[in-house]
């Protein structure tokens, strides 16, 4: 199985073996090697919760135009 998605079988039994720990790991964090703790957790929810919101909508929405937006929350969440 593991060799049809083109990786080794040791990588499978390495998934199977820590699937509780891989799957309390946040998905902002999901390119990363590892669980990094944030440092200000309720802006970067602030902002998840705003683009989960706009992709919703079917807004199209880019990396300055998320910086443009987050300023505001930074504002209020200091």
């Amino acid at each position: 199985m593991a060799l049809s998605f083109g990786f080794p079988p040791n990588s499978l039994s390495t998934i199977i073996r820590n699937r509780d720990k891989l799957r309390n790991y946040d998905s902002l964090n999901s390119c990363s090697k590892r669980r990094r703790t944030c440092v200000h957790e309720d802006f970067d929810e602030a902002v998840m919760k705003w683009i989960h919101t706009m992709q919703d909508k079917n807004v199209l929405i880019s990396e300055p135009f998320v910086i443009e937006k987050a300023f505001p929350f930074v504002k209020v969440l200091g």
